[in-house]
């Protein structure tokens, strides 16, 4: 391993370094990663050269082994250290435990389920797997219906949740990262990095030299003041909303067709118009019966109170899917609420079967155990639940629920 350049008078981590980065971070988007390093006193370099003390390699995106090409600044940096260069080559956790930034170490290493996901977003579930069926986010595995995302992901899911709430429809984000992948730009690390201002608008690319353009290729002359957090020149590329409306955005499937029932539908969900969501799920379920269709309507039939024909939806989500875990967990619930809490002790437990790491429904059935009584049982539950999601914004109240049904006889 080369030798560090020596500072006995460093006060700041990275004092007098140069870092440079090597492929896609997964713990934040580049920019961050650049404000992070300038305030620990070092010096971000989009390129390596001799000068460069420490090459950061993200771990983002595919590895080498699935088939993607190593970073070009990685190799460069291996020809300079061969070369007797004394740079530095880390993982991005090394990065984090010089920043300081233990917790972003530890969230790299957790897998975040779409309910957990919709939590942290404060967005519907539905939005969320209306992202994976357009290939805006890609779950690390999906189990049972269950996705699965890594933590890189939660940059990119931010990101759609600023241009879903400005307007822009999925169908429009797709069509532009499609034309942004023609122009050898990495659509995920440019959409991470997004820029949004109020209201409706165009998606377009800023460029290393501040430039806008358009995936279409058309280029914009953006003489407004910069947008608060705006990538600074040498930040990477960067999309960015301009406003002035999305014009005829013209659909990609046909308008009476299922797809754009059901994309009107998520967006009315998003929207808190949970009745208008349910008569536009329940139309696409007529033209086309999709298990995911029902469950969303069921969803929305759950939050206006309509728990009878909630029950129904769910029951028909889990009739075309009988594996789809996320279906028999809300089924639990919505049959809870009926005080048929026998039948949701079955749902329940059949959810935790199908997928033994879905933390959530494991906290489904600890809660109805506990209150048929079941108290050995329902603190198994609670512990299982712990285990799988220490941190979430539940523990706390689990905790509490352990302790109030006491120590096994």
């Amino acid at each position: 391993m080369p030798p560090t350049r020596s500072n006995p008078t460093r006060s700041k981590p990275l004092d007098g370094l140069s870092v440079c980065i090597a492929g896609r971070l997964a713990s934040m988007p580049r920019r961050e990663a650049m404000d992070h390093i300038r305030a620990a006193g070092g010096e971000f370099a989009e390129r390596v050269t001799r000068k460069t003390d420490l090459l950061v390699r993200g771990r983002g995106g595919k590895a080498a082994d699935e088939g993607a090409p190593e970073p070009r600044n990685l190799s460069l940096a291996r020809e300079l250290v061969e070369q007797g260069a004394a740079i530095l080559i880390v993982q991005e956790e090394e990065l984090l435990e010089r920043l300081g930034l233990d917790e972003r170490r530890v969230d790299m290493r957790r897998l975040h389920t779409t309910a957990q996901l919709a939590r942290i977003l404060d967005v519907p579930a539905a939005r969320i797997r209306s992202w994976i069926r357009h290939g805006l986010i890609h779950p690390a595995r999906t189990e049972r219906r269950i996705a699965y995302f890594e933590f890189q992901q939660v940059a990119i899911a931010r990101a759609l949740t600023a241009l879903s709430r400005a307007g822009v429809g999925d169908t429009r984000i797709k069509r532009s990262l499609e034309l942004l992948r023609g122009r050898e730009i990495d659509p995920e690390e440019a959409l991470a990095q997004l820029e949004a201002d109020a209201g409706d608008g165009e998606l377009v690319l800023r460029h290393d030299d501040g430039s806008l353009v358009e995936p279409s290729g058309q280029l914009h002359m953006d003489f407004g003041e910069p947008a608060a957090g705006a990538a600074a020149p040498g930040a990477g590329p960067a999309l960015r909303l301009l406003p002035g409306g999305l014009g005829g955005d013209a659909q990609a499937f046909d308008p009476n067709g299922p797809e754009i029932w059901f994309e009107r539908a998520t967006q009315a969900e998003g929207d808190g118009q949970l009745q208008e969501a349910a008569d536009l799920y329940a139309h696409a379920f007529e033209l086309a019966p999709d298990a995911e269709t029902a469950f969303n309507l069921g969803n929305c039939q759950f939050g206006t109170g309509r728990h009878e024909e909630a029950v129904q939806s769910f029951l028909a989500a889990t009739g075309l899917n009988p594996d789809f875990a996320d279906a028999w967990n809300n089924l639990g619930i919505v049959l809870g609420e009926l005080a048929r809490s026998s039948e949701a002790e079955s749902a329940f437990r059949r959810a935790v079967t199908l997928d033994p790491g879905y933390a959530d429904a494991h906290f489904s059935l600890g809660e109805i155990l506990a209150a048929r009584g079941k108290h050995t049982e329902a603190r198994r539950a609670f512990h299982t639940y712990l285990a799988l999601d220490p941190s979430s914004p539940w523990s706390d109240e689990v905790r509490k629920r352990i302790a109030e049904l006491g120590q096994p006889g």
